[in-house]
């Protein structure tokens, strides 16, 4: 039993860093930063949501908006200390 426990106890940590990544999707070309997002998700709100959920996350863009140009009113600092990627 207690070896169940120590490899149950193992496997969570190991899984821990997925549990907590989130996909996050960027459904419009405005460089906005409402709190909370709104309907409408900007890159600039979605680095900010993937920070704060923490783990390894992914940004994605809605494929409506394929062959957009995305102008930002200023420069974007990434800071998500689990990483994030923007696909």
């Amino acid at each position: 039993m207690k070896t169940l426990r120590t490899l149950l106890a193992a496997l969570a940590l190991l899984l821990a860093p997925a549990l907590h990544a989130g996909t996050f999707t960027v459904n419009t070309l405005a460089d906005e930063f409402d709190t909370p997002s709104g309907a409408s998700v900007s890159l600039r709100e979605a680095l900010r949501d993937a920070a704060a959920a923490g783990g390894a996350d992914t940004i994605t863009f809605a494929p409506a908006l394929s062959g957009g140009v995305l102008p930002l009113g200023s420069q974007i600092t990434v800071a998500d200390a689990g990483g994030v990627t923007i696909d």
